[in-house]
């Protein structure tokens, strides 16, 4: 395995991870998860590719994305800001649809972090395989999972939030031990009333 041609980019990441998916298909035949989050997160990548975002990787149960990588651009964290809404917004499509034919309905959780990557391809055996990484990639992985603690669907670093707090509603969570960092980081929430803002207003 090597990395070829690594580069360094200014670029927003988004993780956006089903929660609670191993106890929705406890006991249940492989084929219906495979199914289940075929759909969603076919659905869910769409939503990404539509906002300027790239599909890094599917792991599971989650997607990792980035933007201002593959499509540059100086707006890179508001797009990924909007694009979370645009998934919650299909989110709830999926559940209303998902109610009607008496099936489980879902939520995620999705972390944003803005700050210098790598970008690069991996070589493994015959296959090449681009993706992004540095500590900003592992910080949105584990920024997601204080959506948890908070009880929210949207939380995002204090990089992303000084790019886009004229474009969107947050509401800071305060200085918050993320798993990993050695100081405390200042942690904001990508509130639902942005859903009532004027999208022109905002790209």
């Amino acid at each position: 395995m090597k990395i070829s041609k690594p580069q360094k980019y200014n670029a927003t990441v988004l993780f956006c991870d089903i929660r609670k998916f191993t106890t929705l298909f406890d006991e249940k035949p492989p084929e219906e998860a495979f199914s289940f989050a075929n759909y969603v997160l076919s659905s869910l990548s769409k939503v990404i590719i539509k906002n300027k975002g790239t599909v890094d990787k599917i792991m599971g149960d989650g997607i990792l994305a980035h933007f201002g990588i593959t499509e540059p651009n100086n707006e890179h964290a508001k797009f990924a800001c909007l694009c979370a809404l645009k998934i919650l917004e299909e989110i709830s499509i999926i559940n209303a649809n998902y109610y009607f034919l008496k099936k489980p309905i879902i939520s995620v959780g999705i972390g944003i972090n803005t700050g210098e990557v790598v970008f690069g391809n991996i070589t493994v055996g015959n296959k090449l395989v681009s993706s992004i990484y540095g500590d900003v990639v592992n910080t949105a992985s584990k920024i997601e999972h204080l959506t948890r603690n908070f009880l929210v669907d949207v939380i995002s670093s204090e990089s992303t939030f000084t790019a886009c707090e004229n474009y969107f509603n947050f509401l800071g969570l305060g200085k918050v031990h993320v798993t990993g960092k050695k100081n405390q980081q200042t942690l904001y929430w990508l509130l639902p009333t942005n859903f009532s803002k004027d999208k022109k207003d905002i790209l």
